[in-house]
């Protein structure tokens, strides 16, 4: 059974949009990205990010369940 992840090259004409990578439009994008950065280059997905990055980190501690 073959299962395709992503999606197939896009239709033309493409979008005229700086942060689209023109290989992944015309191979498609099987990438495991959230829809809004389909067709997105890595650095483009990046630079979004940053924006929308928050200031703290998050740290867990599993101290009840550590077997180790």
């Amino acid at each position: 059974m073959s299962h395709h992840v992503g999606v197939g090259p896009h239709p033309e004409p493409w979008p005229d949009d700086p942060r689209l990578d023109t290989e992944l439009l015309a191979e498609g994008d099987r990438r495991n990205v959230v829809d809004r950065f389909r067709y997105w280059s890595n650095e483009a997905i990046r630079a979004q990010l940053d924006t929308e990055r928050h200031p703290f980190h998050v740290a867990i501690e599993n101290w009840q369940h550590d077997f180790n």
